[in-house]
Formats: structure tokens, C-alpha cells, sequence
């Protein structure tokens, strides 16, 4: 049973730590990512490794080609704004759930709302990744309370899918915390249609950075695995 229990566990840390790296690209887009290599970095064996990439795989973060391995996804400029669209249309979704409550963030198990409402007006600029974690929360509660688990599970995903392009936009603003402050603003303040709006601006504006953001990054459009025929 312990033996078990220490699997297990083995296996939930390699796939969270072998997922921060994907998500925040520290692999390169296109990169092969080696199993031996990476059970040598984090000191298993390679099965949990193998685990865990095929995991990833499923949750379309990472490429499987058939014969070649496993490999980081490229920023595709079309699929990023299929996400964007999707996401765009679930929150929307939700909030519509959510009114139907007449709950704010706070009365529905958001207790650490106000502490982050209150970094989000500091003066002082808040880190790129701390920006994406508190847009993604917000995001992931919204579709938790939407009282639908595939809403939920797809936001997520999505929150995931999106991370890295994410910190590249925050990194050229001067201000990112502005523009998600109003929205928990809204949804603190039970302002669900002005949420509606707010959201509905908010990814008009990365769709119209997006270019940018991947000009920025310099990345080839083509998919991995194209070349591959997959």
C-alpha cells in the first residue's frame, strides 16, 4: 500500500513539474523533449516521465509523432485564437450561470478575492506571472460555479493552453494588472452584464495583440508535426 501511495506521488510530481516547464515554455516551441533526459533531470526512472508526457499529450500541451517522440507545440497564430474565442464564449456562459445565483465572488468560496483585488491597485508592478495566475483564477471560478464540469475542465484547459502566450503579453504592457483589476471589480460588485462586457473586450484586445505578441517571439507558424504528416 505505501509503495503504491509513493507512485503515486512520484507520478503527480514529475507530471506537475514536467507541466510548469511546458506551459511557461522553458522548452523551446519544436523542441523534442527526451524521456531519459528528463528522468535524469528530475531523478526517476523514465516510466513516470512517460506517464506524464502522455498525459500532457492528452490535454493537447504537447505532440506525440509516431516514431520521433513527444514534442513541444509551436505558437500557432490560427489556434491561439481559436482558444481565445472559445474561452471567450465559455466565461460568457458562465456568468450567465453565475447571475442566475446572484452570487458574488466572495459567497461562492473566492475567499482570497479581496487580497488579490488589493494587489491588483498597488502601485507598485506586479510580475507577469503573478498577472496570469490571478487571470486564470478568475477565469477558473467562474466556470467552477457554472454549475457545468465540462465548462469548468475546458476553461481550465484553456487557462493551461494559454499560459505562455499570456506572459508575453503581460510583458509588453506597461500595466497588466490594469486591465484585470476591473474585472474582478465587476464580478466582486455583482455587475454581471458590465463582466459581460468586460470580458468580451478583454479577449477582443488579445486578439488584436496577438499578432504582435508572435512577431515579438519570432516563432515559425508552422505546427509541429506537419512535416511529419500528422
Amino acid at each position: 500500500m505505501m509503495k503504491k501511495l509513493d507512485n503515486e506521488n512520484i507520478i503527480k510530481r514529475v507530471y506537475t513539474s514536467i507541466k510548469e516547464r511546458v506551459i511557461t515554455c522553458s522548452f523551446p516551441p519544436g523542441d523534442r523533449l527526451n524521456i531519459e533526459q528528463l528522468a535524469e533531470l528530475l531523478r526517476v526512472s523514465p516510466t513516470p516521465v512517460r506517464e506524464s508526457l502522455n498525459r500532457l499529450v492528452a490535454e493537447e500541451l504537447i505532440l506525440m509523432v509516431p516514431r520521433m517522440g513527444f514534442f513541444m507545440k509551436s505558437l500557432v497564430e490560427s489556434e491561439i485564437r481559436d482558444l481565445y474565442e472559445v474561452n471567450q464564449i465559455l466565461l460568457d456562459w458562465s456568468v450567465c450561470a453565475v447571475r442566475k445565483g446572484h452570487l458574488k465572488g466572495g459567497d461562492v468560496g473566492f475567499p482570497e478575492m479581496s487580497l488579490i483585488m488589493e494587489k491588483l491597485v498597488e502601485p507598485q508592478r506586479l510580475s507577469a506571472h503573478c498577472v496570469v495566475r490571478y487571470t486564470g483564477e478568475l477565469f477558473s471560478h467562474l466556470a467552477s460555479h457554472s454549475g457545468n464540469s465540462e465548462v469548468d475542465l475546458r476553461v481550465r484547459n484553456i487557462n493551461d493552453r494559454l499560459h505562455y502566450v499570456r506572459l508575453c503579453e503581460c510583458e509588453m504592457m506597461d500595466n497588466p494588472a490594469e486591465v484585470i483589476a476591473p474585472l474582478y471589480q465587476m464580478y466582486d460588485g455583482v455587475c454581471y452584464e458590465d463582466l459581460r462586457h468586460g470580458l468580451r473586450s478583454y479577449h477582443e484586445d488579445r486578439l488584436s495583440l496577438l499578432r504582435s505578441v508572435l512577431k515579438a517571439r519570432r516563432y515559425s507558424p508552422q505546427v509541429v508535426g506537419e512535416e511529419f504528416g500528422v
